[in-house]
């Protein structure tokens, strides 16, 4: 077994394999492209590397890439020859695919697409109203696709815009979000930063 540089130990034998898996990883940590053909080496190299195999569907399906669900069936079966914080992060994606079938709703919304906004991603943003604008019409939509696009407007500097879209808003509405200030406190930050910088 190898460790990677937080010293957790890694199920695989093939050292090319594991240092394609950090490379990988610091890609996706970076913003980077690269990490999917790292990725694909490291499984050509250890066929039953659960963790670069669920790295690998976390790439796919970020980018909507067809055929993301091979790369999970494989972390799936490859987890129980892994150790335990490995097949650990192999159960995190089925968390993963809860928290996007939730995408609908403001509270998860606003908070996956502040993630992406926070790392300046807007393929990420851009995926979340994809998602968003498949699911059932009303207003936890209108909301969720509010908030994502004045995140989206926010990343590219687009400030007039995103206040706009914020201003829509009701306080009421900026409650609905998540049931309490909190939601209503980031919305109204969100909107004042985009103020200030007009």
């Amino acid at each position: 077994m190898l460790e990677t540089r937080t010293g957790k130990r890694l199920s695989v034998e093939s050292t090319q394999a594991a240092e394609l898996y950090q490379q990988a990883v610091d890609s996706i940590l970076g913003s980077e492209s690269g990490a999917a053909q790292a990725l694909d080496r490291a499984l050509e190299l250890e066929a039953e590397f659960a963790l670069a195999a669920a790295a690998r569907y976390c790439v796919a399906k970020d980018v909507g890439e067809p055929g993301a669900e091979a790369y999970r069936a494989l972390a799936e079966r490859a987890s129980p020859g892994a150790s335990n914080w490995e097949r650990e992060q192999v159960d995190v994606l089925e968390h993963i695919e809860r928290v996007w079938g939730m995408m609908g709703h403001p509270f998860v919304a606003l908070h996956v697409a502040g993630l992406y906004a926070s790392a300046g991603d807007l393929g990420g943003l851009e995926r979340c109203e994809y998602t968003i604008s498949g699911k059932a019409a009303g207003v936890n939509r209108d909301v969720s696709l509010a908030l994502v696009s004045a995140l989206s407007d926010f990343v590219t500097g687009d400030y007039p815009r995103a206040a706009q879209t914020l201003a829509t808003l009701s306080p009421g509405a900026r409650i609905g979000i998540g049931g309490s200030n909190v939601e209503r406190i980031l919305v109204d930050l969100l909107e004042s930063r985009c103020l200030a910088r007009q």
